[in-house]
């Protein structure tokens, strides 16, 4: 994919100096190493945020924004909270599990600092069985992955998942294709956000959990 980058590159820019594979190799990683840097941080700060907490930056204080608008019913009860299932041969960590104190359930939500929309799929490219019916998005690998800490959960203990929710700290609209990309390849899966805040949208996705052993 770098040398198909390059060689396009120079195809199209004949009078600029040339580029290589290793440039967008390089490109790439620095890319990838500031986007791991970042999320980390976000991360942390969502995890010991506290109503004293000061945002440095804008997804921090997206987390700010969503702490302040949650429901008084809902309580944190676990902030990366690391599952197993030896049944399931599967573990992970999730971002924030909480409780409804009206319904006593559980609620697990998962922080994105995609840059990259969560939305678009490459050529109408679908999931592998068994969600084969859905699109190649990460909002639905994103589903996939707190479908399988509910299954988790609810394996393990006598308690019940009622909400999974996926927060994109996401400026903007959404709705939109990434720069740069092919429209003719790619397109937006049309997710309405369940809060399309400036900062932030959260999408309430769809248990997919009954799929999952």
């Amino acid at each position: 994919m770098s040398k198909m980058c390059a060689d396009k590159y120079n195809k199209e820019n004949p009078g600029k100096p040339k580029r290589t594979a290793l440039y967008y190799k390089l490109e790439w990683s620095k890319k990838r190493n500031e986007a791991c840097t970042s999320g980390t941080k976000t991360h942390k700060f969502a995890e010991d945020y506290t109503n004293e907490s000061v945002a440095e930056n804008a997804k921090e204080q997206a987390v700010v924004e969503w702490n302040r608008m949650l429901n008084s019913k809902y309580i944190t009860l676990f902030d990366e909270c690391r599952l197993y299932c030896k049944h399931l041969k599967r573990a992970g960590t999730a971002d924030k599990i909480l409780l409804n104190t009206e319904t006593g359930n559980l609620v697990i939500q998962d922080w994105k600092t995609n840059s990259t929309n969560i939305l678009q799929v490459y050529n109408n490219k679908k999931l592998k069985e068994p969600f084969d019916k859905l699109p190649c998005n990460a909002l639905n690998k994103y589903a996939i992955q707190l479908s399988t800490y509910q299954k988790m959960i609810e394996n393990n203990t006598d308690l019940k998942v009622e909400a999974l929710w996926i927060t994109w700290l996401k400026q903007g609209d959404y709705t939109i294709l990434d720069e740069g990309k092919d429209e003719k390849k790619y397109k937006i899966i049309k997710t309405q956000a369940d809060i399309d805040h400036a900062l932030f949208k959260q999408f309430n996705v769809n248990s997919l959990a009954d799929k999952i052993d």
